[in-house]
């Protein structure tokens, strides 16, 4: 019942108890006081009723909206069973998966590819920390500082040498997290996050040893092996699911190495079925100051099929074109920054327009962060093309450890 109704019927009340009180000749046996308190009692009267039925009409837009919120829980339980049983097909698939020899893809490709991871594990290990700086090796780049390694970082330089000898040794786990489409929330990528572990099976995360690395010029190395064994893995798990893409990060330090990106190129060149699922993810401050060599072999990579993403982003005046010509497919914002801008009455930019330009440029967005329901309620008139999150699905391990 809308506000005018409810007003409407008080005012009703209000003139009838109004005549009952001025008129009383309508009832001759009644005397004024008396007609006062039949006024007082039909208005109250009126009113109980009133709120009686107001009552009762919000109880049944309650109920509807439970119903609805009910069927709403089902078909997204529907849909996570579905999504859980995705990422353990891709999970079996990638155990059952043979090694590179033997694969499919022939003998030549596949001893070309460990040569290839040979070399960057040889340089991994020749290159101390600290040692000379030598020329560019492509997959092997690595490239010291100046800076001498301090005193103080005696921790950091031990926890170096743990990840250096986990990638030498193997022992890299791959996480997989579903991307889904929205608002169907079927899963159309996933993103690859790969964990090196310790001789004594501890996780040894990234911001551990990443400041050390780069003082020390291993960051490159690094960075390499680790991208050039996600693609390994994750091009196992594609025979499984042939429909669904494998987004890897780029850090800055791999996006600056043109060689490796060409190499890469050369990689994806043999295998094409790899390069149509691959999508590369790049910081967005680092893709701005990409130089003319490293824009060339982006564009050499975008030739072949190789799809490209913008996370962390942190200026939201994007220019959809200019991306677009540059290769990229998909930008992720965090589910924070668009709320933000929704919720104020003068946001910094027009959220809408700034999915419309995306749109007219064949980019896609990606809402990642998303944690809950009411988020998602709140983003999901913006016409967001996909989500990530936990509220879609944890990363998962896709291979158990070597």
């Amino acid at each position: 019942m809308s506000v005018l109704s409810h007003i409407a019927l008080i005012i009703t009340y209000t003139l009838i108890a109004a005549a009952i009180f001025v008129v009383p000749d309508v009832f001759t046996s009644v005397d004024p006081t008396r007609s006062s308190l039949i006024a007082v009692f039909v208005f109250l009267l009126g009113a109980l009723t009133h709120e009686i039925m107001a009552r009762r009409a919000r109880q049944d837009l309650l109920s509807r909206r439970i119903a609805a919120a009910r069927r709403e829980l089902t078909e997204i339980k529907s849909e996570m069973a579905k999504t859980r049983e995705d990422a353990k097909r891709v999970t079996d698939a990638i155990e059952r998966a043979p090694g590179p020899a033997a694969d499919g893809r022939g003998a030549d490709a596949a001893v070309a590819e460990v040569k290839a991871l040979q070399v960057m594990i040889d340089r991994l290990s020749a290159d101390k920390p600290g040692a000379p700086a030598g020329p560019r090796q492509g997959l092997a780049a690595v490239m010291p500082s100046d800076r001498p390694a301090e005193p103080g970082d005696a921790d950091a330089l031990e926890t170096l040498e743990q990840a250096r000898e986990a990638l030498k040794r193997d022992r890299m786990d791959l996480y997989l997290q579903p991307i889904v489409s929205l608002p169907q929330r079927k899963v159309r990528l996933y993103e690859c996050l790969p964990r090196l572990r310790g001789a004594d099976g501890a996780t040894i995360l990234p911001q551990q040893y990443a400041d050390i690395a780069e003082k020390t010029g291993q960051s490159t190395a690094i960075d390499n092996l680790l991208l050039f064994r996600t693609v390994q893995m994750a091009s196992r798990a594609r025979r499984e699911r042939p429909d669904t893409g494998f987004a890897c990060n780029v850090t800055r330090a791999t996006l600056d190495d043109s060689v490796f990106l060409g190499e890469l190129a050369a990689l994806a060149r043999e295998h094409p079925e790899i390069a149509t699922q691959l999508v590369l993810e790049f910081p967005q401050n680092a893709f701005a100051l990409q130089d003319a060599a490293t824009g060339e072999a982006l564009a050499g990579l975008a030739q072949l099929g190789v799809r490209f993403s913008i996370d962390q982003v942190d200026n939201l005046r994007l220019d959809g074109p200019a991306l677009a010509r540059q290769g990229v497919r998909f930008v992720k914002i965090p589910a924070k920054s668009l709320l933000n801008e929704l919720r104020l009455t003068q946001p910094s930019i027009d959220p809408r327009a700034l999915k419309d330009g995306l749109d007219s440029a064949g980019i896609d967005l990606v809402v990642e962060n998303v944690e809950s329901e009411s988020d998602l309620m709140e983003l999901i008139d913006f016409q967001i093309d996909f989500g990530q999150g936990f509220l879609f699905g944890e990363p998962r391990i896709a291979k158990e450890s070597p």
